[in-house]
């Protein structure tokens, strides 16, 4: 019996052991409750969009180190940025003197057109070469890349800052690209940009009955 009692205890401090919460566990949250923040946005689910940045901003407020609220907010100003919404970025400016990462500073630069020919080889890598071609003004070659990356949310980007140089076909191709992940507000944006360059009367009245559409409310 003594045997017994004494393998459960055993058992117990193990299990405690492994569900102990990691000390940067704020960390994690912080980055999990933001990646549903970018699929409720992009989805237009605002409510719960507006919730998860909130979620996402109080655990990156647990430290001092500000490299994780900074990825968030500069993440937000990308993500309007890439439908169509106006944004200077103004709540990383309020914090970037607290930061030392040229990474940061650099998609900063990438985001607001601002960037520095020396801050390229600074930015994540699925930008670099995309940043070369706008720099030289290869647009084309430009335009052919932002389809090249596997990540969704950069081929938007890197679409919205160079839309004025995309071909029709580009913008049909960015809104079946949003449209197959569901992301409705990249959908509506990349539909206005279409409309915007149709020389076509009927294929403009077609994109704008499937914008009305889209933004008609649900009866209930």
């Amino acid at each position: 019996m003594r045997k017994l009692v004494f393998y459960i205890f055993i058992i117990f401090a193990f299990a405690s052991c492994s569900f102990k919460t990691a000390p940067n566990d704020w960390q994690y949250k912080s980055a999990n409750y933001f990646s549903l923040y970018t699929n409720n946005f992009l989805k237009d689910n605002d409510i719960l969009a507006k919730n998860d940045m909130r979620r996402a901003v109080d655990n990156a407020k647990k430290s001092a180190d500000f490299t994780i609220l900074a990825r968030i907010y500069l993440g937000e100003c990308a993500l309007n940025i890439s439908t169509g919404l106006q944004d200077k970025c103004e709540k990383y400016q309020m914090i970037s003197d607290l930061l030392e990462d040229e990474t940061l500073s650099s998609y900063y630069g990438l985001v607001t057109k601002t960037i520095k020919s020396q801050q390229i080889k600074s930015l994540p890598r699925e930008y670099r070469e995309y940043s070369t071609y706008l720099e030289k003004s290869e647009f084309e070659e430009a335009g052919k890349y932002v389809f090249k990356t596997d990540k969704v949310t950069a081929s938007l980007l890197m679409a919205s800052l160079m839309r004025e140089n995309l071909t029709d076909a580009q913008r049909d191709k960015l809104v079946k690209l949003a449209s197959f992940h569901g992301y409705k507000k990249a959908v509506i944006f990349w539909l206005h940009e279409s409309g915007k360059y149709a020389k076509d009367t009927q294929i403009a009245q077609s994109i704008d009955k499937k914008i009305n559409v889209l933004n008609a409310k649900s009866e209930r």
